[in-house]
């Protein structure tokens, strides 16, 4: 339970779910931003077509961009140390993605992303 509510169940089908505060959430210690990716995943939805025709080295640069926009909104966050981690096809993804921002911290961007690396 990594958010800052735990969610309860009702006691029968049709009622209402509760929500009780989780003292252990990681919110409390850092930020985290969960990302359906690719484009057409979970929730994420597009108004153009051609962004549901994706493959690894597209995503990567999709999610890499979504960063860097993020942080060009929320400059206060840049100096924050940023991790990147997954489940199951983001043993792809992650570092397909973790390449492309390496590149992005070379060629120098404006909106810069504080990688780290799990010790």
């Amino acid at each position: 339970m990594q958010g800052p509510f735990l969610f309860h169940s009702g006691p029968s089908p049709g009622s209402l779910t509760t929500l009780q505060i989780n003292r252990y959430s990681w919110s409390k210690v850092s930020i985290i931003i969960y990302l359906d990716s690719p484009c057409g995943v979970g929730l994420s939805r597009s108004d153009n077509p051609i962004n549901y025709a994706t493959s690894d080295l597209q995503t990567a640069a999709d999610t890499h961009h979504f960063l860097l926009k993020w942080f060009e909104l929320y400059p206060e966050f840049q100096s924050n140390p940023c991790y990147i981690s997954g489940e199951s096809y983001a043993g792809v993804f992650v570092p397909t993605l973790a390449a492309e921002i390496v590149k992005g911290i070379e060629k120098d961007e404006k909106a810069f992303v504080n990688f780290k690396n799990c010790p």
